[in-house]
């Protein structure tokens, strides 16, 4: 487990910030993935992803 002590409010929330996004990203991609082992969720090409 890696202890971070930062004194700078603005650095504190970026970095809260940014360490929270990158949670909901991991989450939300674990869900994706059970839902591609269960075949509720087709695997797509990159273009077909963005554009929807």
């Amino acid at each position: 487990m890696l202890a971070l002590n930062i004194n700078n409010k603005e650095i504190k929330n970026f970095y809260k910030q940014e360490s929270d996004r990158i949670k909901s990203s991991f989450i939300q991609g674990m869900k994706e993935i059970k839902e591609m082992q269960s075949g509720q969720r087709q695997e797509q090409d990159l273009k077909s992803f963005l554009d929807d």
